[in-house]
C-alpha cells in the first residue's frame, strides 16, 4: 500500500463525500428494494487514481459516513462489505491500465453482479427487506432487481470510460500521488 500524503488525503476526502451526496442524497429509490444512483463513479475514480485498496478504504469509508449522516434502517455491516468489495473490483480493473471501453464495461458488470446482485441481494435477505429465496415474491423482486443491472451497467460503463478518458488528459504529474 502507498504512503498517505496530504494531497491523497485530500482527494480520498472530497471522493468519500462525492460518493455520499451521489448515493445517498441524489440516488433514486424505486420501492424498497431499487434503488438507481451514480455512486459509483467516486469510488471507480478513487481506484483509477490510488488503485484498490484506497478504493476499498474509500467505498468502506463513504458507507458508514452516509449510513451515519442518513440512516435508512438499521446499520448493518454487509452493506459495508459489499461497498469495500466494489471498491476492490474497480481499483483492479482500472489502476495503472490502459483506458478502454471493454475494460470499463467490464469491471461494471463485474461490480453489478458482485455487489449488487449478489451482495446486496444476499444483505437485503439477511436484513428482511427482501424474502428469502423459497418465498414465492423473491424471485419477481429478483428478476426486476436484474433487469435494472442488465440496463444499467452498460450506461455506468459508458459514463466510466468518458470519465476516464477526461482523468487521462490531466497532465500525468497532477495524477501522481
Amino acid at each position: 500500500m502507498q504512503k498517505m500524503t496530504t494531497q491523497k488525503m485530500c482527494l480520498l476526502a472530497v471522493l468519500c463525500a462525492m460518493q455520499v451526496v451521489l448515493s445517498r442524497i441524489a440516488a433514486i429509490n424505486v420501492g424498497d428494494y431499487l434503488k438507481i444512483s451514480f455512486g459509483f463513479i467516486p469510488i471507480a475514480v478513487c481506484g483509477i487514481l490510488a488503485g484498490p485498496m484506497w478504493a476499498a478504504l474509500t467505498a468502506v469509508a463513504s458507507d458508514v459516513i452516509g449510513a451515519l449522516l442518513f440512516p435508512t434502517g438499521a446499520f448493518f455491516p454487509g452493506y459495508t462489505v459489499v461497498a469495500a468489495a466494489g471498491g476492490l473490483i474497480y481499483g483492479l480493473f482500472l489502476y495503472r491500465k490502459q483506458e478502454s471501453l471493454i475494460r470499463c464495461l467490464l469491471c461494471t458488470l463485474a461490480a453489478a453482479v458482485v455487489c449488487n446482485l449478489i451482495g446486496n441481494t444476499l444483505c437485503m435477505c439477511l436484513t428482511g427487506i427482501l424474502p428469502p429465496p423459497n418465498n414465492a415474491t423473491f424471485w419477481p423482486r429478483m428478476g426486476t432487481r436484474a433487469l435494472k443491472n442488465l440496463v444499467q451497467f452498460p450506461v455506468n460503463g459508458l459514463i466510466l470510460f468518458g470519465i476516464w478518458k477526461g482523468i487521462n488528459r490531466i497532465p500525468e504529474k497532477m495524477r501522481k500521488f
